[in-house]
């Protein structure tokens, strides 16, 4: 069997409620990922939270990568889900943390080297 399959089916289980006790016990002792989203998302956010630590600015290369982390796809990812409604409130809330940058066309126009991040956040604060 795969290991992708395996996960899935555990998965699968533990939401349908059929997965055994101590089966679901002892995969929490190896912190079994129950939920890969969620934990996408969360690598997704530490590489974002590195990057802007590193760089000083949230403004993400659309290619960019970051430990493993596809990052400028996630962040456009982010940008989509906000423009679209999906983006959980408490992930608008942790992202805005970071002064993450919410129009592409500003993150892409301006140079590493430019406005420090708190007058960038000003300013898309005046435009909503």
């Amino acid at each position: 069997m795969q290991l992708g399959k395996w996960v899935g089916n555990q998965r699968r289980a533990k939401k349908n409620g059929t997965l055994a006790a101590d089966r679901e016990k002892r995969l929490n002792r190896l912190d079994f990922v129950w939920d890969g989203r969620e934990a996408r998302w969360e690598a997704g956010y530490a590489a974002l939270k590195g990057f802007r630590t590193r760089e000083r600015h949230a403004r993400v290369p659309a290619g960019h990568q970051e430990g493993g982390v596809q990052l400028g796809k996630w962040v456009g990812n982010q940008r989509r889900a906000k423009k679209n409604g999906t983006l959980a409130a408490d992930r608008e809330k942790r992202l805005n943390r970071l002064d993450f940058v919410w129009d592409a066309r500003i993150a892409q126009s301006w140079g590493a080297a430019s406005t420090p991040v708190r007058e960038e956040r000003d300013v898309r604060r005046k435009a909503l």
